[in-house]
């Protein structure tokens, strides 16, 4: 079977990784996987084409700021245009933009290129099944699968519209591009946390071809180097890494906790890489003496962060119907886990109940009683790891062999 595997994006988030994982396990199984590469660089152009089975083009920039309102000036009667065809047909006026005003085709020609570069992979490879990802939602990866002799599969890696940070206007916008995407799949995967508000979302034909899937990303045979670089040897270290001062995660009750820390040794490093100028200058003003904020980090520098940590952080979000990945990454670690999580029906608690090394507690307990516990669970378990035999049981279906499987036969 020829799989063309699509959003394998020159970048670090965690969609990539997901279809990294995928692909390589196709390969494994015999398959013939291409990998197909939109870049933001001409040189990771040329050097990605030397390799077989790979599809890589040069992701343009988009329009600069200036040229952009030098050409928005020229567009007086094309504009006039627009706003009819905005009353009239609002959800064919971003075709019109794409199409008509010279502005905003420069800045979303990259949504044109990458339909046109996809049809081309699929009709010079010949592909049996085409498998594309969000997250970040990518429009025109799916606009680019029309009908065609192949099996069209997406992966809709987190509840997109549903994820608790969208207005109800948005909502309506993005639902809108979801439905035009999965109209033209065979397939289309979603983490089992969403699966219940995504199917109810859309009609019956659609809801059929929805399929709860777990991400793929339990290994615990990985083997990660240590960077213990940026610790001091002197403290007992604990690492959050991942997204923060959103409406669906804040961190007060985390460092709350560390600031009634008796021990003082027990340390807290924090890695974010989604914060503006203000939130970084509002997360700083919370922090207690005893918890650092490093930025971010690239993810592969990360796991080795994570590897060299004596304990994972792992805080829960204000929704129940998405899943914070990294706790898969943290358990395929094999260190103890601290679980702190917002909503009594968090999908954290239920994955964390067959990891003997974890505490999950709640942010509406005592946070002085909560520190307590915490910091006894800290203290007695430095060092502490999990048997790999023990996590390959316990999450089988998280595995990526097993999730590969299950992509092609559900």
């Amino acid at each position: 079977m020829i799989i063309l595997v699509q959003a394998m994006f020159d970048n670090e988030s965690q969609n990539p990784k997901i279809m990294s994982v995928l692909a390589d396990e196709w390969k494994k199984m015999g398959h013939r996987v291409i990998k197909f590469y939109p870049c933001y660089s001409r040189d990771r152009v040329r050097e990605l084409n030397k390799l077989d089975d790979v599809f890589a083009f040069y992701f343009p920039k988009k329009t600069k700021y200036k040229e952009f309102l030098t050409q928005l000036g020229s567009c007086g009667k094309t504009f006039i245009k627009l706003f009819l065809c905005c009353i009239c047909h609002p959800f064919s006026a971003t075709e019109f933009v794409f199409r008509r005003i010279p502005c905003f085709s420069n800045l979303f020609d990259e949504s044109i290129l990458v339909r046109n570069k996809t049809k081309q992979a699929i009709n010079m490879f010949k592909a049996d099944v085409v498998v594309a990802g969000s997250n970040p939602f990518f429009f025109p990866h799916g606009l680019a699968l029309s009908k065609g002799q192949f099996i069209k599969i997406w992966y809709q890696m987190d509840p997109h519209a549903l994820n608790g940070m969208m207005s109800t206007k948005q909502k309506k916008r993005e639902f809108y591009k979801e439905k035009l995407i999965y109209d033209r799949m065979d397939k289309i995967l979603v983490q089992p946390n969403s699966y219940s508000s995504i199917t109810s979302t859309f009609n019956n034909e659609i809801a059929s071809k929805i399929f709860a899937t777990k991400f793929p990303l339990v290994n615990p045979e990985i083997v990660v180097k240590p960077d213990i670089s940026y610790f001091d040897n002197s403290t007992i270290n604990c690492v959050y890494a991942g997204a923060l001062m959103l409406p669906i995660r804040r961190p007060e009750y985390m460092l709350k906790i560390f600031s009634l820390f008796k021990n003082k040794s027990i340390h807290l490093y924090i890695w974010c890489g989604n914060l503006t100028k203000n939130m970084e200058d509002e997360l700083k003003s919370l922090l207690p003496s005893n918890v650092s904020y490093l930025g971010s980090l690239p993810q592969s520098k990360m796991q080795a962060v994570l590897a060299g940590a004596d304990i994972l952080i792992n805080l829960g979000n204000t929704i129940s119907n998405q899943l914070p990945s990294k706790i898969l990454d943290y358990i395929s670690l094999r260190k103890p886990i601290l679980n702190i999580y917002k909503v009594n029906d968090c999908p954290t608690i239920d994955i964390l109940k067959d990891y003997p090394l974890s505490l999950s507690v709640s942010e509406d307990d005592d946070v002085e009683i909560v520190s307590e516990k915490i910091e006894s669970f800290i203290l007695e378990n430095i060092g502490n790891t999990v048997s790999s035999e023990l996590i390959k049981k316990a999450y089988q279906e998280y595995l990526p062999n097993s999730v590969a499987k299950y992509v092609l036969e559900s």
